[in-house]
């Protein structure tokens, strides 16, 4: 399978949402390949209020799908 794209991130962390968000904003016409192996994102910082017994563990996993930018 041959497959190209403008821009290609590797890991759907924050930081690879944020730059594809970021470069989306600034070129909208832009081909992004976002690739992570993951289907599920884990919202990192909420941990410390999961240790705190704020809200429980759930409440910081969401679909890769839902949090990444459309486009």
């Amino acid at each position: 399978m041959d497959a190209t794209h403008d821009i290609v991130i590797v890991g759907a962390g924050a930081a690879g949402i944020a730059v594809a968000s970021s470069l989306l904003a600034r070129k909208p016409d832009a081909d992004i390949a976002i690739i992570d192996p993951a289907d599920v994102h884990y919202y990192q910082p909420g941990w410390t209020m999961v240790g705190a017994g704020i809200f429980p563990p759930a409440h910081t996993a969401r679909t890769m799908a839902s949090v990444l930018p459309r486009g």
